[in-house]
């Protein structure tokens, strides 16, 4: 067993990332699901009447931060 350090992660990226049963979840999922047959995102939202979430938010926190 070997320590490496992971950066541009947070701990939880990296466990899933580990997690046995977590990747094989995700394997599956991919097999089911074919790109192209997912119902599109905004269908989603209209449908259950969900707001679109702003981009760029921390972003424009840390900005603010800076200043």
């Amino acid at each position: 067993m070997a320590l490496v350090r992971i950066t541009d992660a947070d701990l939880e990226t990296a466990s899933l990332s580990t997690n046995s049963r977590f990747m094989a979840l995700i394997e599956r999922s991919r097999a089911l699901y074919k790109p192209g047959t997912a119902i599109p995102l905004e269908e989603v939202r209209r449908k259950y009447k969900l707001a679109r979430k702003r981009r760029g938010g921390a972003a424009r926190s840390n900005v603010r931060k800076r200043r």
